[in-house]
């Protein structure tokens, strides 16, 4: 399916931090706002992640994919994990989460990374990453959080 007309996909860039966060906070995440520009900052520019946004001809964000990819010794190479994959609510259902998701991991294939992961909760989720190849480990994700940082 081609994207909608005037929508196009780029790198992130540090300029892009109101629409990057406005569309976090649709999966439920927040950051705080004196933390966004020197997190974003240091994520746009880290060789290991890649944060791909769907823009519309006013260039604002209407969706985004984030990818993390490094060696891992669990598989033997390079493993990738998508951390954020989201699309607004009223551009959803018109192409643009499939181009993201299939850019992704494209450039997983051309890092020669051995799989992809993601945690994907809602039932709904879980039924669109099925149709695109991604299986179920049973596994649920578990979080540390370093209570020692602001």
């Amino acid at each position: 399916m081609p994207l909608p007309d005037g929508i196009k996909v780029r790198q992130a860039r540090r300029g892009d931090r109101d629409s990057i966060y406005r569309l976090l906070g649709e999966l439920g995440i927040a950051i705080a706002v004196s933390e966004q520009s020197s997190a974003l900052s240091w994520i746009v520019s880290h060789p290991e992640i890649e944060v791909l946004l769907a823009v519309d001809p006013l260039d604002r964000g209407v969706g985004l994919v984030a990818l993390a990819h490094r060696p891992t010794l669990e598989v033997g190479g390079r493993a990738a994990y998508i951390d954020s994959l989201v699309v607004t609510e009223p551009m959803r259902r018109r192409g643009i989460g499939s181009e993201l998701l299939e850019r992704a991991l494209a450039r997983a294939r051309m890092l020669g990374c051995k799989q992809v992961e993601l945690c994907a909760s809602l039932g709904t989720a879980r039924d669109y990453l099925g149709r695109r190849g991604f299986k179920s480990t049973g596994l649920e994700r578990m979080v540390w959080t370093n209570s020692g940082t602001r």
